[in-house]
């Protein structure tokens, strides 16, 4: 069965996925349900560990971690035995042995002395080899297997074993300077003991028994320097104990596993994607999002950034300091109000990511200074005098996308490893926890320099920069990943998996769908443990507001003698006992019945801007001079300074103001206030609700919109001058992304909540699984218009409920109003709703 028009819906949680697919007429219509479905997945969670939210892959990658590591183990141990064969030494199985810690005593007594009997010798350095390939101690993947044949200090750890020896046995040979770690385990031994003692640490146990006399990590380098000894100890000539020595401690380092499976630069096929941690990209991207801004001028026209604005900011940008760089400071650096600065929110060119509300910066350069205080200071040292070529390698090794010992020889590594070489056990342990930023990017190190370089030194954005250098087509745009391929975290791609194999499954049975629609909540695309983490932070913070809410309600009963207390009641309450009583814009003084509550700056078009942050309570007088106006504006007006009121003023009365810390944690305190005077100095009305305001911006959801887009849509992209646009109309499948409250006002609005039986109530309930499928069938018919129009709804919802009805003003259930633009085209979703329902 093909050929059918219909639409997709796909609703994202984070432990389940709804789908469902509609049919619908040439007016979009719907005609009839092809298919619905909920499916549940535990988002990768180890039934076995599910209080702790541990992942299967996490703990198969543990069991799959060590199950390699004890293959290349007997790998490693046979490959010994057959050297030890080649060099004519007995291979002595240890439970052959039968004194007690006898493989000790031979280590110790190896080093010891010159065994003067070759059968015996042979087979004692025999003994010891294999004891100590099966307990050789820990080393650094950063540094190489002959590093260990050089001379090396001993380590912190055999600094703990020779004391704890001493502490056992006050003997002179524990004193010794150059006592081995046999040695030292054997001076404890020889202080007797009325039961065989425990060697090693019993890792994680908290029983008196659990300590061992050798220390939880002994380094390889102190058996090593043990190894050497009793090699020159027993005169092994060096052509036969180097290869031994090597077949000892070898390893295979994990770095740089990945390096085959990079992909390739669609603009550059002969160059390998740059790491996302690299600068190169990490200034591409600063670059890029510059270019997507726009001033607002004099004119009210939207303007590009000059080249020298671009440069200026982009210096700004690039530069290492940690301190946090917002839009508002680069504003200021420019001379332009806050104000005046557009895009922040939207898409950059290429679609990657959204502009966010903090500029970006050189990620890994912050990470490195930032990086723990015992790497700190020599990184950053070196960091400075490095050049950009070796910072580059420097990231690279600390990326683990190349291994180290395969780069030895390479001039651009030589700075780099030089400076790891140098550290000791201890400060490479911390290096290997600096935390880069993961995955590629779409394009080379080269194209990345080269897009970046255009972007900064001409007025192309990245549009324009790939259609100068590379001849691309207007509407190029690179390669999304395969829907379903991993991204690594199990939550995520389950969903990716589930969402890939339902769309396959509709496409090979009804043709590409007329669009796809794609909802989800604010955990959806998180890891479970995240997820679990950041409910328990909300239920902490929501108890301790109910508690400090529920006094204010204990409060509004006593004095206003209220019997019933709304929302309403309590924004204004705390708002006052927040300004300490006085109106934020004139500062007199206001009590619960005399005072209004008033948005500092209103918004274009429907609705209002209904954050805390935004509300003030102010005296009925202030309230009415400054109407529909930003504070700002009306704070110049000759009106309001003959009043008394004043931009310096009111923000001198933001500072004081009072915070329950029941309420709000100092952290927040600071945050509220510095978002008041903002709203205070603003001189515009917010944007009016747009397709930004009913998108979601989260990156995964951005991710899959990508993937399904460039699945669906890639010949228009890839061959797009060979397509005339209506053409490429008929062909085009939409792809949206909408936030999980459109949804949920989309099923109130069209009265589906009541129409639906689920288990135990009329209205949509957790306990029925099949509300995820009932959510996707609702964003299925979900349009761009309806979801605006929606969204203005609620704001006007929540603008009466807080503040009630203006004067003139109707009632937010009969919006949108007769005759406004959208009446219409609402009502005609709604009934298309009613039909569907």
């Amino acid at each position: 069965m093909r050929g059918k028009r219909y639409r997709i819906g796909i609703d994202v949680g984070l432990n389940s996925v709804g789908l469902a697919a509609v049919e619908v007429s040439d007016e979009n219509s719907p005609v009839r349900l092809l298919n619905a479905q909920s499916v549940i997945h535990d988002g990768g969670v180890d039934p076995q560990k599910n209080k702790e939210a541990i992942t299967r892959k996490n703990m198969s990658g543990v069991a799959r971690r060590t199950r390699r590591m004890r293959r290349r183990k007997r790998e490693r141990l046979h490959k010994l035995d057959m050297l030890l064969g080649k060099f004519g030494y007995p291979v002595i199985e240890p439970e052959s042995l039968d004194k007690p810690f006898e493989e000790w005593h031979v280590r110790a007594e190896l080093a010891t002395r010159y065994i003067e009997d070759d059968e015996l010798r042979r087979e004692s350095i025999s003994i010891a080899l294999r004891h100590m390939a099966r307990h050789r101690g820990w080393r650094n993947p950063y540094r190489q297997v002959d590093s260990l044949i050089s001379d090396n200090p001993y380590s912190k750890q055999y600094g703990e074993l020779k004391e704890k020896a001493k502490a056992y046995n006050d003997d002179a040979t524990a004193a010794e300077e150059e006592s081995t770690p046999a040695q030292l385990v054997v001076a404890m031994l020889d202080a007797g003991y009325a039961e065989a003692p425990r060697l090693r640490w019993r890792t994680g146990s908290k029983k008196p028994d659990a300590e061992g006399y050798l220390p939880v990590r002994l380094m390889q380098e102190d058996n090593a320097n043990e190894l050497k000894q009793i090699f020159r100890v027993q005169r092994v000539p060096a052509d036969e104990w180097k290869p031994l020595f090597r077949s000892v401690f070898y390893a295979v380092s994990p770095k740089g596993s990945a390096e085959q499976r990079v992909g390739q630069d669609p603009l550059a096929p002969e160059q390998a994607r740059a790491l996302k941690a690299s600068l190169a990209f990490q200034e591409y991207r600063i670059a890029n999002v510059i270019t997507n801004l726009r001033i607002k001028d004099a004119s009210a026209e939207l303007r590009k950034l000059t080249v020298d604005e671009k440069q200026s900011i982009y210096d700004q940008l690039v530069s290492p300091s940690s301190e946090d760089i917002t839009w508002s400071d680069l504003c200021d650096f420019l001379g332009f109000k806050r104000s005046q600065l557009k895009g922040v929110g939207s898409l950059t060119e290429d679609g990657e990511e959204r502009i966010s509300s903090r500029p970006p910066r050189l990620t890994s350069v912050q990470r490195i200074y930032e990086s723990d205080n015992k790497i700190r200071k020599p990184l950053v040292a070196w960091w400075k005098s490095a050049s950009d070529n070796e910072h580059e390698a420097m990231i690279r090794l600390l990326s683990n996308t190349v291994d180290i010992d395969k780069v030895r020889e390479d001039v651009a590594y030589a700075s780099a490893i030089e400076f790891i070489d140098g550290l000791d056990d201890d400060a490479l342990t911390k290096l290997d926890s600096v935390d880069l930023p993961s995955g590629r990017a779409a394009y080379s190190v080269e194209t990345l320099q080269k897009l970046t370089r255009q972007m900064l030194t001409t007025d192309d954005d990245l549009h324009e920069a790939r259609k100068t250098l590379f001849n691309v087509t207007d509407s190029w745009r690179p390669p999304a990943d395969p829907i379903g391929e991993p991204l690594g975290n199990p939550s995520v791609d389950r969903v990716l998996k589930n969402v890939n194999r339902y769309l396959m499954n509709c496409q090979q049975r009804w043709g590409n769908p007329v669009s796809v629609n794609i909802e989800h909540v604010r955990s959806s695309f998180s890891s479970v443990a995240f997820a679990r983490k950041d409910k328990r932070e909300y239920e902490k913070n929501n108890e301790k507001r109910s508690i400090f809410r529920s006094s204010l309600s204990e409060q509004l009963r006593a004095d206003e003698q209220m019997e019933k207390v709304r929302e309403s009641d309590l924004r204004r309450l705390e708002a006052i006992q927040r300004q300490n009583g006085q109106c934020l814009y004139c500062g007199r003084t206001i009590t619960f019945r005399t005072c209004e509550m008033d948005h500092i700056v209103p918004r274009k078009g429907v609705g209002s801007t209904n954050t805390r942050t935004n509300f003030a309570a102010v005296c009925a007088e202030c309230n009415r001079m400054k109407s529909n106006t930003p504070f700002a504006i009306w704070a110049r007006s000759e009106d309001a300074q003959t009043r008394g009121v004043s931009l310096a003023e009111a923000k001198k009365r933001v500072t004081m103001f009072t915070f329950n810390p029941k309420s709000y944690a100092p952290r927040e305190v600071k945050a509220f206030k510095q978002a008041v005077i903002a709203r205070l100095q603003q001189t515009e009305d917010d944007a009016a609700i747009d397709n930004r305001s009913i998108e979601s911006v989260a990156w995964m959801a951005d991710e899959l919109h990508r993937r399904i887009d460039w699945y669906f849509n890639a010949k228009q992209y890839v061959n797009s001058a060979s397509i005339d646009d209506a053409e490429a109309e008929t062909m085009k499948t939409t792809v949206s992304v909408f936030q999980g409250r459109v949804t949920a006002s989309a099923r109130r609005a069209a009265g589906i909540e009541g129409k639906i039986h689920f288990i135990g109530q009329q209205s949509k309930t957790r306990l029925d699984r099949r509300h995820h499928a009932v959510d996707a069938s609702v964003i299925a018919m979900m349009n761009t218009a309806a979801a605006q129009t929606l969204m203005e709804r609620e704001s006007l919802r929540e603008s009466q409920r807080l503040i009630g009805l203006m004067p003139g003003e109707r009632s937010w259930k009969e919006y949108p109003y007769e005759g406004t633009s959208r009446y219409e085209s609402f009502h005609l979703w709604l009934d298309n709703m009613d039909v569907f329902a």
